[in-house]
């Protein structure tokens, strides 16, 4: 054979060759791109699980919201609505042919875990008591929330003389005003504090509304509950 024809011949198988390769080549690419298109499917299964799980997870967790903040229910024959974060319900005291619109930061289902102690109804038999408070208490606003609900209902609703006291002196927070307390007067006196369980308690002319920090007012709707007839 001459050198030309080996040459040639060199030439020839080499093409083959590269023919080979392409085509293995063509074969690697293209199972490639099924692995790649595979992936992208199991992708957007993956993410498709997921959005719906989301969705899921959204929709579960604003019905437990929608449930939790109830906003309509009847309680002991009393209609209760809630509206901007208050209660609405009415009453007619025995005995009139006229119905009260009654506000509430929390309705009956609310207080139910807060204690009523001796009875409190006799406070709503006098004509005038004493609203008391420790003006060294912390958190002295709660306290001040408790007081204006219970001073509303007491001067509206039963057209009771609301005088302001402390328990103790204080010649800022005091000036001008009595000094009652549970130990030092016969005459009927409301006293509304801090402590660190909620409850309220009649004992003699002395009753306490008592509670801690925002407790205060709970216990103070609860003691406005038991006054209105809705809660025993």
């Amino acid at each position: 054979m001459t050198g030309n024809k080996k040459v040639k011949v060199v030439e020839k198988e080499g093409q083959e060759k590269k023919g080979e390769v392409r085509k293995e080549a063509k074969k690697v690419e293209g199972k490639k791109e099924k692995v790649e298109k595979k992936g992208n499917e199991v992708k957007y299964i993956i993410y498709s699980v997921a959005i719906i799980i989301g969705i899921f997870l959204i929709l579960s967790f604003a019905s437990k919201l929608s449930v939790g903040e109830e906003k309509h229910y009847v309680y002991n024959g009393f209609d209760f609505y809630r509206q901007n974060d208050v209660w609405y319900t009415q009453i007619q005291p025995p005995g009139e042919g006229k119905l009260y619109n009654l506000q509430l930061r929390y309705g009956p289902k609310e207080v139910e875990d807060i204690p009523i102690i001796g009875n409190p109804e006799v406070f709503l038999e006098v004509n005038a008591l004493y609203m008391s408070f420790d003006p060294y208490s912390e958190n002295v606003q709660y306290v001040g929330l408790a007081i204006g609900d219970l001073d509303t209902a007491l001067i509206k609703v039963g057209g009771i003389v609301i005088h302001t006291a402390c328990t103790i002196q204080d010649n800022d927070a005091c000036v001008g005003v009595s000094i009652k307390n549970c130990e030092n007067t016969n005459e009927p006196v409301i006293v509304v504090g801090q402590d660190k369980v909620a409850f309220v308690e009649q004992d003699g002319n002395c009753l306490k509304v008592y509670g801690k920090d925002i407790d205060i007012v709970r216990a103070a709707d609860r003691l406005l509950l038991y006054w209105y007839g809705i809660m025993p």
